[in-house]
This record gives structure tokens, C-alpha cells and sequence, in this order.
């Protein structure tokens, strides 16, 4: 059982020898700015679907689009163009040589060899694969990622509307709207925005949420319905780099389940089940209220 630790690699490094630094780094606001052939006023009040002859009467995915000047394609690129800065700024950070050393410091060295080992050029191969990707895009503040996300959620994308609201108090007109929102990336069937769906869903319920899990079982969801997982994926990749002693397994699965506290496991997996069942045959009013039951 690896040693259990979630989001140890939080700190942001801004050392300038870094070698996925680019050579020269703009001002990351602009090289945010959208093609020109994108009009930014050019809001829309349909869901993101453009086929919406087959929702369900009772889909709240329409509610969700009445109070954001909607502009999907805008709102996606804003949303994509935040999430890269962020994965960038953890990849620099990991390559960080004090980084490395207080890993090894606090984790490899408690493992046994061949599992540190495999550990090691598991980040290794994770940060190779990463590097090109991440050599020409700027560095960004915390502040400035945030200001690109915001637009995204002002634009309506709906994981980052879901995310800006996660710690808000519920009302029952909140969770209507948060409903609205989930049933959108569940309809959307886009199985990277799925498996980010666990990082946004709003504090309701406590089984997994107070471990770190929820997030988790949304990734391995995505890996269920097709998304790649395996070892040298963009999604095993990207846990690799998030997390410690997750880098030496050959699946997303491994790593999460390896890392995950055993009680926790069975209701884990039950609930991962039940939920791919319900994906698999498009019932998403039953995976609304698996998520977020009605009031009353």
C-alpha cells in the first residue's frame, strides 16, 4: 500500500533555471486573448448541445444558460487555456530540484527500493512527456490563471460556473442552477470535461469529499467510458505529476486505488459502478440525483 499522501506537490517553484521555462515569456493575458474571428459579445441562450431535439423535457440544462452571456466556443478555449497554465506551473514546480529532494527526503526513501525506483522514472516519464507540451507557454501568476478562468465562467463554460460556486451556501434556487450546470457536462459527453466533473461538484456530500476521492472517482469514470488512462496518458500523466507515490503503476486506477484509504475502497468502487451504469445508458436524471438530490 503506498503511503497515502493527496495533493502533496501544492507549492508553485518559480526558480528561472528551469528548462521548461520559455525562452522569452510574454504577457500571459495576451497570448490569452481569443482569434480575432471570435466575437466575444456574440452571446448565445441555447445549452452548449446545438442538437437539443433529443434532451429529456426535464433536463435542467436550459435553466443553467438564462443568467450568462453564453459563448461556448470562447468559454472553451478560456477554460483549456487556464487548465494548461495550471499544469505547466505544476510541471515546473516538480522539476524543481529542492522539489525533488523533498520528495525523496519524505517519500521514495520510506518505499522499498524497486518500488521508489519505478516511482522515480515514473515522474520521469511523466515530466519527458509533458516537457514539449509546456516549453512555449508562458509562466502565470496564480492571480492571472484566475482571471482567465473567471472569463471562462462569465463566458458559461459550465465546470468552470461549477467550480466558481463549489463553496457557496446552498439554496434551493442554487441547486437548481447546480443541476443545470452538472447535467450540461454530463450531456456534453466530453470525457475530459467528465473526468474534471468531481474537482467542481458543490460540498454536499461528506463519504468521499473529506478524502480527496470525489475528484478520483469522476477520473476513473471517464477511464471507464473510454477516456486513456494507461501509463504514459494525459490523464495518468497529469496524476503523476498532482500527486506522490502514484508514478509507478501502469494505470490511472492503480494509482488512485493504491493511494486510497482501504475502508473507503468497497463504496468507492460500488459507487463508481453504479454511476458507469447510468452513463453508459445516457440516464442522466438518475446521475442528478445520485449527485445532488432534490430538496424536499
Amino acid at each position: 500500500m503506498a503511503i497515502v499522501v493527496w495533493t502533496f506537490l501544492t507549492e508553485q517553484s518559480r526558480s528561472s533555471d528551469l528548462s521548461l521555462a520559455p525562452t522569452s515569456t510574454p504577457d500571459v493575458m495576451e497570448t490569452a486573448k481569443l482569434d480575432p474571428s471570435i466575437d466575444a459579445d456574440a452571446g448565445q441562450s441555447l445549452p452548449l448541445n446545438d442538437d437539443v431535439s433529443d434532451l429529456d423535457p426535464d433536463s435542467d440544462s436550459e435553466q443553467a444558460s438564462k443568467s450568462v452571456l453564453r459563448n461556448p466556443v470562447a468559454a472553451d478555449e478560456f477554460y483549456r487555456r487556464a487548465d494548461e497554465l495550471s499544469l505547466c506551473a505544476e510541471v515546473r514546480a516538480a522539476m524543481a530540484p529542492a522539489r525533488r529532494d523533498k520528495v525523496d527526503e519524505t517519500v521514495w526513501r520510506w518505499l522499498p527500493t524497486e518500488t521508489a525506483d519505478r516511482e522515480r522514472k515514473g515522474l520521469d516519464e511523466a515530466i519527458e512527456h509533458l516537457a514539449t507540451r509546456c516549453a512555449t507557454v508562458p509562466m502565470a501568476t496564480s492571480k492571472e490563471i484566475e482571471q482567465i478562468h473567471q472569463s471562462a465562467a462569465q463566458l458559461g463554460h459550465p465546470l468552470a460556473r461549477l467550480q466558481a460556486r463549489r463553496w457557496d451556501v446552498h439554496t434551493p434556487e442554487s441547486l437548481a442552477e447546480t443541476r443545470a450546470l452538472i447535467d450540461e457536462v454530463l450531456r456534453s459527453e466530453r470525457l475530459e470535461d467528465i473526468a474534471r466533473l468531481g474537482e467542481a461538484l458543490p460540498m454536499l456530500s461528506r463519504e468521499l469529499a473529506d478524502t480527496g476521492m470525489d475528484a478520483a472517482l469522476w477520473q476513473l469514470i471517464a477511464c471507464d467510458l473510454g477516456m486513456p488512462c494507461e501509463r504514459g496518458s494525459a490523464a495518468w500523466n497529469r496524476s503523476c505529476i498532482d500527486s506522490v507515490a502514484a508514478c509507478g503503476t501502469e494505470h490511472l486506477q492503480g494509482q488512485i486505488l493504491d493511494a486510497a484509504p482501504e475502508r473507503l475502497i468497497p463504496y468507492f468502487q460500488l459507487r463508481r459502478a453504479r454511476l458507469v451504469e447510468m452513463m453508459r445508458r445516457r440516464d442522466f436524471a438518475a446521475v442528478l440525483r445520485e449527485l445532488v438530490p432534490n430538496e424536499g
